[in-house]
């Protein structure tokens, strides 16, 4: 619920290591900014892609919409569903017809429709769904149709603050609209201290305070375990900062390293979980 946190950059990173690794992803670009479209865009040497994550909040099947999924040659396991400025124009449209004409087509699940069909099962292996910092008829389609969420966030006060609030409004909706939403992780971001070569996370005494009192904040919804995932923290690397306007995984080896990191935690927790991932190489 907090923009600055690295959500989109983490979002393109994880999915571009997860493709290393062989798995064929898909991205789905909910936030109208579109970030994630153009650093997609740009590493794969595109110019901005027409917006259409609009078709994934309407009643289409997977077959309705997959001939529309942006790829790429210099990319060949990666596939997108792009937005921008128009997919809030677009989504409050859609969510206001639905609303007018007390459809029995409930938009809150479209995208859950889509996902959750075998032929998308046939062609993606992973989604990442990328949402802005705020509840909006793309970012509730998202959490209906998810089966794990990621939260990025700085160890700062007020962004400790919105893992809060976002925690508490997944208490109040989760029975009604996600019940099988599980939290994979927090990750913490843009932290000051992370020497190459160190296995042991060090993180200052602000940030350790943070990190506890997202820990607390998280177990309220989520209950006991652990969740915020220190290993896997993204520190504030000025090689990630110069390719913000990329994916820097693909164009940076200090990129690949901290996100392949990242990535691989992310992986081991869900193969703790029972997932198969049968695609890892």
């Amino acid at each position: 619920m907090k923009g600055g946190v690295g959500k989109t950059t983490l979002s393109a990173n994880i999915g571009a290591h997860l493709s290393a690794k062989g798995a064929r992803v898909l991205f789905v670009d909910f936030d109208y900014q579109g970030t994630l479209s153009l650093m997609v865009a740009s590493t794969a040497n595109r110019d901005r892609l027409p917006n259409n994550a609009y078709e994934l909040l309407q009643n289409n099947s997977y077959k309705d919409v997959s001939q529309s999924v942006h790829k790429f040659k210099k990319l060949p396991r990666i596939g997108l569903f792009a937005a921008h400025y128009l997919l809030f124009r677009d989504e409050m449209e859609l969510f206001a017809n639905w609303a007018a004409n007390n459809s029995s087509f409930d938009i809150r699940f479209a995208l859950q429709k889509i996902l959750h069909s075998r032929a998308c099962a046939e062609d993606w292996d992973v989604v990442i769904v990328d949402c802005g910092p705020r509840f909006t008829t793309s970012t509730i389609n998202a959490l209906c149709a998810s089966t794990h969420i990621v939260i990025p966030t700085i160890l700062d006060e007020p962004s400790a603050q919105a893992v809060g609030y976002l925690s508490k409004e997944f208490e109040d909706h989760k029975q009604e609209l996600f019940p099988d939403l599980n939290l994979l992780g927090v990750i913490p971001t843009l932290v000051a201290q992370d020497p190459p070569h160190a296995d042991i996370p060090t993180f200052s005494d602000l940030e350790q305070e943070q990190l506890e009192a997202v820990e607390e904040a998280v177990e309220k919804t989520w209950g006991k375990g652990k969740y915020v995932l220190e290993e896997a923290r993204i520190p504030k690397r000025a090689q990630i900062s110069k390719n913000a306007d990329k994916v820097a995984y693909v164009v940076d080896d200090e990129a690949k390293r901290v996100f392949g990191r990242a990535g691989d935690i992310l992986i081991e927790r869900l193969r703790n979980e029972g997932f198969r991932t049968s695609w890892t190489n």
